[in-house]
């Protein structure tokens, strides 16, 4: 799936998510005219993954929250969710590849809702896994209360969860 430069919200409500099923492929970075992945540029063309659901966030000129301080109101309690557990096997066919991953904030009543505000991958569990392929993605100003401000991995009780990370920046999140 090619998605163009812009910012895109999950929904309205604290548990809207963008939820990544197993072997997608999401690639940001097109300005709209290309007819081949090579030709985007997901730095001039910023795709943007924000929790900001409220829409009052303090963010910089593309719409990206650098640090948690600027978080205000109400925002998704995870940006990206991937479910290895419920939903089958995320491996290495699962991809992220150019976004700005921002203005998620875990804080919620419990499990899960406290922990991974930009990505939560669930891998817990006897042959769970949650093992995604994640490249050119900045994770900026998100937060969790418990665990995993930017990214919380749980595999646990035999599963797996060890994402492939290349080309991947961590700023001004928090824990």
């Amino acid at each position: 799936i090619w998605v163009a430069t812009g910012i895109y919200t999950p929904g309205v409500a604290a548990t809207d998510t963008f939820t990544m099923p197993p072997g997608v492929a999401l690639y940001g970075g097109f300005a709209g005219g290309e007819s081949s992945l090579g030709e985007r540029d997901w730095v001039a063309n910023p795709t943007i993954l924000s929790g900001d659901i409220g829409g009052d966030d303090r963010v910089d000129v593309n719409g990206v929250v650098t640090a948690t301080s600027n978080i205000n109101g109400d925002n998704a309690y995870h940006v990206l969710w991937l479910d290895g557990v419920n939903g089958g096997p995320i491996t290495q066919t699962t991809v992220i590849d150019g976004f700005f991953v921002t203005a998620g904030r875990a804080a919620g009543a419990g499990e899960p809702d406290t922990y991974g505000g930009g990505m939560y991958c669930a891998g817990g569990g006897s042959d769970n896994e949650c093992s995604p392929k994640i490249v050119n993605v900045i994770f900026s100003g998100n937060s969790a209360t418990t665990a995993g401000g930017a990214m919380y991995n749980g595999g646990y009780e035999g599963g797996t969860s060890d994402p492939s990370l290349q080309n991947v920046t961590f700023s001004g999140n928090s824990t």
